[in-house]
């Protein structure tokens, strides 16, 4: 597999140097509403990050100031005293946040660049929640969606023209990371179940394929096994109404289709360890198996885990056995998770029960950085965006696909702000496309 490390520097230059024409007109395409211009900075967060730290900490404090600046403007803090379960987990989340950062000695700009993740969270949905009453306003933050996803989807093709498939640069949206590229497509998808109310012509199924294709070029293997559950449970579970005979064949045959390509298209799902590999189930369970929670012999007395199932449940063990040190419920502070990473492994056997750093799913860096006081307010915070679900089966859902995301996965739904704009609308916007009984008021500014 291919690694940042890999490629030559000029062909990364020239494919930045092609992310950044894409923001500079998408900025002017967009460039009228203030919300959609904060939307099109935080899915490119992967140039700023690429033009390096100083320039990342600037982008930062500028969305969370930009963000401010616009629920003042339009009134959505008013809407605080409206929703008292989300602003009383936020709050709560704020003060174990920042208190157990204090206490472990994190720098102010650390601290900030890593609550401004979650305090952006709050503002999205205050800011959401004023508008989307508004259906112009709705349709308008669609067609926004699905330009900044089909965005996503060029710039991959750009990309494995360029430097071939790697894992780091996902799009616009990470330079130093791929897991947005198996949790983003999944996001697109149930955005774009919603937009088309689940009614999907011959583009939008080649559209999915775009979105597969993220996954593709960076090495995915989660991706694979979620998108086809996903797929099934909202063209299946979901839909109440009767689906169409032709739409419901599409469905059961892309659905399987979608796992055998993924298996015969990742190097490491397939004995022969290379593209077009044979496909071989029993090899792929047993795979995923020892990769997320390892194998019996790899699970010592000190329960250290393997993988990032392995970490959580080792993890969950030490929490039961209730015998918790100072450490254990209030965690290390940031600094230990996000600037000396990578950290050797033969510190996180003996300090965090892991085997190493890229066992750390969100709930381990939950831990790592406030302890289980921060995994319990973390958890509090999210159910309080959950709750407010109103159709059942698709609470159900994105409560699955949190749980995996944070126990077995990044945790990057929370963290990240174009997965967490992403995340918000869909919460709401799920209880808007049922209840067709908001009036159509058009507005000249929105």
């Amino acid at each position: 597999m291919n690694s940042i490390w890999d490629v030559s520097a000029e062909r990364i230059q020239l494919f930045y140097l092609i992310v950044f024409i894409v923001f500079i007109y998408s900025l002017y395409r967009y460039r009228n509403n203030g919300l959609f211009v904060l939307v099109v900075f935080t899915f490119f967060l992967g140039l700023f990050v690429y033009l390096g730290k100083e320039i990342q900490n600037a982008y930062r404090i500028l969305t969370v100031l930009f963000g401010l600046y616009l629920a003042q403007k339009t009134n959505s803090l008013s809407l605080i005293s409206k929703h008292p379960f989300l602003t009383f987990s936020f709050f709560l989340f704020s003060v174990v946040f920042l208190l157990t950062s204090f206490y472990n000695g994190d720098g102010f700009n650390l601290l900030f660049s890593q609550y401004s993740r979650y305090f952006l969270l709050y503002i999205f949905f205050l800011i959401l929640r004023k508008k989307m009453p508004n259906p112009l306003f709705r349709e308008k933050m669609n067609q926004l969606f699905y330009f900044l996803i089909l965005v996503q989807i060029i710039l991959s093709i750009v990309k494995i023209i360029i430097t071939g498939p790697m894992e780091s640069i996902v799009g616009s949206l990470s330079f130093s990371g791929g897991s947005y590229a198996a949790i983003f497509p999944l996001l697109a998808f149930i955005f774009l179940w919603m937009y088309r109310e689940g009614k999907f012509v011959k583009k939008d199924w080649v559209f999915i394929l775009g979105l597969l294709f993220i996954g593709f070029v960076n090495y995915k293997r989660a991706l694979w096994f979620m998108m086809p559950i996903v797929i099934g449970l909202f063209m299946f579970y979901v839909q109440k109404r009767k689906v169409p005979l032709r739409l419901l064949l599409i469905s059961a045959l892309l659905i399987p289709l979608i796992f055998y390509l993924g298996v015969r298209l990742n190097p490491t799902l397939n004995k022969e360890k290379k593209l077009w590999g044979n496909f071989d189930l029993g090899y792929v369970l047993d795979y995923t198996k020892e990769y997320s929670f390892g194998k019996e012999e790899d699970y010592s007395e000190t329960k250290t885990g393997v993988g990032r199932g392995g970490a959580s449940i080792s993890l969950f063990r030490n929490l039961l056995t209730w015998n918790l040190t100072k450490e254990d419920w209030i965690g290390y502070g940031l600094t230990l998770m996000y600037v000396d990473a990578p950290i050797d492994d033969q510190y996180l056997k003996e300090m965090l029960n892991i085997n190493s750093i890229g066992s750390a799913s969100g709930f381990i860096q939950s831990y790592v950085v406030f302890g289980f006081l921060g995994v319990f307010v973390t958890l509090l915070y999210v159910i309080s965006f959950l709750v407010q679900i109103k159709n059942n089966r698709i609470r159900y859902i994105l409560i699955g696909i949190f749980c995996w995301e944070y126990f077995l996965y990044t945790g990057h739904i929370l963290r990240e702000p174009a997965l967490s704009f992403l995340f918000i609308y869909m919460i709401l916007y799920s209880n808007l496309i049922w209840e067709k009984s908001t009036p159509l008021v058009v507005v000249k500014n929105v």
